[in-house]
């Protein structure tokens, strides 16, 4: 589980640099097609691992009880609930595949 968490750190801060790159390039008014293609592809890749591999073994780990109480923090810190935050998730129909990119 750890080396997993250590890997997702390292694609987050990939996204974090990608945003920064298509950020000056937007500021620069310069196309940035491909980057963004990039960074969907990094994001929706990283997504599916977390959600697959990463979130069922925390929750083992960690148990109900407590992944509610960081959720709650979550909320509080970031001034979004739950439900708010599931509401401005688009949900994908018939989307295309970041390999079809």
């Amino acid at each position: 589980l750890k080396a997993l968490v250590r890997e997702s750190y390292k694609k987050h801060k990939h996204v974090e640099v990608l945003l920064r790159g298509i950020g000056g390039l937007v500021s620069e008014n310069k196309p940035c097609d491909p980057e963004f293609g990039i960074l969907k592809e990094t994001v929706c890749r990283g997504t599916d691992e977390e959600e697959k591999t990463i979130f069922p073994q925390v929750r083992k780990v960690v148990g109900d009880q407590a992944l509610e109480r960081i959720g709650r923090q979550i909320e509080v810190a970031t001034g979004v609930t739950k439900a708010e935050s599931s509401q401005a998730v688009p949900q994908p129909q018939n989307e295309t595949k970041p390999t079809d990119l």
